[in-house]
């Protein structure tokens, strides 16, 4: 059973901190007693490597060391949007580990200058690719026919290679997420808040 993550973008105006989106119609809804309308995630993938750098869970994942995060679990915002906490009281019973970031924390944080040796275990076929010091996971040049997949632990070649935080994380946070919030407005008045959940 694996952990997944519920993230929310909220922004400061004068009444205090909003959602900054609008409520989205709850595709999970399967009876009356969960909400018709929820809070519009900005981010519902699976990347134990951003879990770990956002507030060290699973820490470390496919890696030598464990990754630098930027902040231990600090609980909710005592003054997160109302939405919100409304919304997180139907989930609360299935959440831990909730937090918060100020997008001024996120941009500030260096993802494309850190590194870390990464680790893991892949079909032998593939083992060439991994070279010492290979920089980069090697996606591209991966043998036609053989699924790209990289456990911790299992049968097949033990490999390594340097990743930056950024390449670590994926493109779908490091992009598409940070591009959302930079479009919210001011580093300091946007944050994201978020709890894990199994």
């Amino acid at each position: 059973m694996g952990i997944d993550i519920s993230m929310y973008a909220e922004v400061r105006r004068q009444e205090g901190w909003q959602l900054a989106e609008p409520l989205a119609r709850n595709p999970y809804r399967y009876d009356e007693d969960e909400p018709e309308w929820i809070p519009t995630a900005l981010y519902s993938s699976r990347s134990y490597e951003l879990f770990a750098v956002l507030a060290n869970i699973r820490n470390p994942i496919r890696a030598m060391a464990p990754f630098e995060y930027l902040s231990e679990p600090r609980g909710l915002p005592a003054d997160a949007s109302p939405q919100l906490l409304d919304y997180y009281r139907t989930v609360e019973s299935d959440s831990f580990s909730e937090s918060w970031l100020l997008l001024e924390e996120l941009t500030a944080f260096d993802w494309y200058g850190k590194e870390i040796i990464r680790r893991g275990v892949v079909n032998p076929v593939a083992s060439h690719l991994f070279p010492p010091g290979r920089r980069g996971f090697p996606y591209a040049d991966w043998p036609g026919g053989i699924q790209i997949s990289v456990s911790e632990q299992g049968r097949g070649a033990e490999v390594q290679w340097i990743d930056t935080y950024a390449e670590a994380v994926g493109d779908e946070f490091m992009i598409d997420g940070l591009n959302r919030l930079k479009s919210y407005g001011t580093p300091k008045d946007v944050r994201v808040v978020f709890w894990f959940d199994c």
